[in-house]
């Protein structure tokens, strides 16, 4: 799929974070794929603020289903839109087509990536659905009540004695 958009889209530039073996399927777009190794966590924000598109990915598994929808808050959070995999917590997260893109086949990953391609300020809507939501849903700050309310109701008391040696 996205060998295709690369030959459909002479302006589209890939951005790889973190180690990936680069398919046979890309190397002919050798020069307009840009690669970033890991990194201090403080610098992603940045990284990532600097794609149009966020893509999340993953193969239909027991593992990856029991992954988080963080990828999709840490562009959320800077206004970037995400496209992932219709499983797992990005299921559950995300809002199809409100606040990020799912997608479930290779047909569907073409077409749902042409559509924000070419259309920049859908990108934006999304990615500003996206932003307002985790702002109100996602942050500490305003879930801190109900995890404390949560965390209280569940608590059970405890009582431990440390013995030191006799």
């Amino acid at each position: 799929v996205l060998s295709c958009i690369m030959k459909k889209y002479e302006t589209v530039n890939m951005l790889i974070m973190g180690i990936m073996d680069m398919p046979s399927e890309l190397e002919e777009f050798g020069d307009r794929i840009h690669r970033v190794e890991f990194m201090d966590y403080r610098k992603l924000p940045e990284w990532i603020a600097s794609v149009d598109i966020n893509l999340a990915p993953l193969n239909d598994t027991i593992f990856n289903r029991a992954k988080s929808e963080n990828k999709w808050t840490e562009a959320a959070l800077v206004h970037v839109v995400t496209v992932a995999s219709r499983l797992g917590a990005f299921q559950e997260k995300i809002r199809d087509g409100i606040d990020g893109i799912l997608c479930g086949s290779q047909q569907e990953w073409f077409e749902r990536l042409c559509d924000l391609v070419e259309h920049p300020v859908k990108r934006a809507e999304i990615a500003d659905n996206a932003y307002q939501r985790c702002r109100r849903e996602c942050v500490t700050l305003m879930n801190s009540t109900n995890l404390c309310e949560w965390v209280k109701e569940h608590m059970t008391r405890c009582c431990g004695f440390i013995l030191p040696a006799l």
